[in-house]
């Protein structure tokens, strides 16, 4: 059968229920199709709410691990662990709070980390905007103090605060 554009636009649209073969998912008061489920989908998206790139890494579920605490890759048997070594050169990155993209969804035992953007991190010592930041050990991060260590770089503050306790600044990691 040879159709024209408009014979198989009619086609479609008498298949989907609707008069002219859009539906639009998103308007109106009612919050019932602002989201969708599906086993595939192929768009492009155009924005995120919010802003890291994060991957699922296995982890020991028998330890909740707090937003924020920088991660390394483990020595064990899971693929993630808390960065317990102080200029770690082995960080993948950290516990995201709102990822906004997450790659690697279904893996379980698993802990969203952010690779790439901007997250809560939680950082002891003093700590300026711009600061160049290397892994602390205990899950956080510091300001790098020299050259060598800044070769170590997990993330730039976007903050300054001068205490010495442990805190969440909000950062870039790279």
């Amino acid at each position: 059968m040879d159709y024209k554009f408009n014979d198989l636009l009619s086609k479609v649209a008498t298949n989907l229920g609707v008069g002219n073969g859009v539906y639009d998912i998103g308007s109106g008061s009612s919050d019932r199709y602002r989201n969708i489920w599906a086993v595939s989908f192929k768009g492009d998206a155009t924005a995120a709410y919010y802003a890291d790139l994060a991957e699922k890494y296995t982890v020991n579920p028998d330890f909740p691990i707090p937003i924020g605490t920088v991660m390394e890759v483990s020595e064990g048997k899971y693929d993630s662990e808390i960065c317990e070594t102080e200029v770690s050169d082995c960080v993948i990155g950290v516990i995201s709070e709102n990822p906004g993209f997450i790659m690697n969804e279904g893996l379980e035992n698993s802990a969203i980390i952010g690779l790439i953007g901007t997250v809560p991190v939680r950082v002891v010592g003093p700590v300026y905007k711009k600061d160049i930041l290397i892994s602390a050990g205990g899950g956080c991060l510091r300001s790098a103090v020299n050259d060598y260590e800044r070769n170590f770089k997990v993330a730039i503050s976007f903050e300054t605060n001068e205490t010495q306790e442990e805190k969440l600044i909000k950062c870039f990691i790279k």
